[in-house]
């Protein structure tokens, strides 16, 4: 009995990480979209809304990041407010892409701003995922760790 259980939590659990860290779909752009602010000082946890062709897709707090998926095509990435910035762009099949949103000493982001990639590999290095909690859309993924080609 002991053993069976215990084989099916190991396959779960296997599952799950597996689930988690799948590769890339070659067919889909891949976007890694991030936050920037490491303020230590606030108590409360801020986060900020990120849309994907108007509609909600997370929620973003300070120092994560979310990978999301897209067929190709033009797409448009934004905060809760527009007029702060953000992407609207060609996104190709195969290829990857990393958007940064700033909060730059602020309670309100900044807006999403591409970003170069080596830039978003070193800040991607130092993130940690969203939680489950934080996802509205099912083509957003927690991968870790990144896999940041």
């Amino acid at each position: 009995m002991r053993i069976s259980i215990a084989l099916i939590l190991g396959c779960f659990c296997f599952g799950c990480a597996n689930a988690q860290t799948a590769a890339p779909s070659p067919d889909e752009a891949t976007v890694y979209i991030y936050s920037t602010q490491k303020t230590k000082e606030i108590a409360f946890r801020v986060t900020a809304s990120v849309y994907l062709d108007e509609k909600l897709i997370a929620k973003l707090p300070n120092g994560r990041y979310f990978i999301v998926g897209l067929i190709p095509g033009t797409h448009s990435f934004y905060g809760k407010s527009k007029k702060r910035g953000g992407v609207e762009a060609n996104f190709e099949a195969g290829k990857f892409y990393y958007l940064r949103l700033g909060w730059e000493g602020s309670l309100t982001p900044n807006g999403l701003t591409v970003s170069p990639p080596d830039n978003a590999r070193f800040d991607l290095k130092h993130s940690k995922p969203i939680e489950e909690k934080d996802i509205r859309d099912p083509r957003v993924r927690r991968d870790f760790p990144p896999v940041v080609p």
